[in-house]
């Protein structure tokens, strides 16, 4: 029974990192017209998808090294998100002071 359940959660997170990856190809298409989507929004997509892609190595026993890699990746691309925002929120401050 904990085969089945183990081997459904691999499979359900094989999905959701697949429909993820899926998702942040369609979104940085540059030639599609109908998204458009913020720099930090895109840094937490990829963010998210390496620290699922780290839980499913964690749970297929993969090197302990390779995973605290991608959780390092994925820090990384949360403070890129973060710092894009920020400037964004500063730039759209210094637009309103000046009119």
């Amino acid at each position: 029974m904990d085969v089945i359940n183990e081997k459904f959660l691999i499979l359900l997170l094989d999905l959701i990192i697949l429909i993820n990856c899926i998702e942040i190809v369609f979104l940085s298409i540059k030639k599609s017209k109908v998204i458009r989507v913020s720099r930090d929004f895109f840094y937490n997509q990829i963010a998210g998808v390496c620290i699922l892609v780290s839980f499913r190595l964690a749970i297929s026993d993969t090197s302990f090294i390779f995973v605290i890699t991608l959780l390092f990746f994925s820090g990384v691309f949360h403070f890129l998100s973060l710092v894009v925002a920020l400037n964004k929120k500063d730039i759209s401050l210094n637009k309103n002071k000046i009119l």
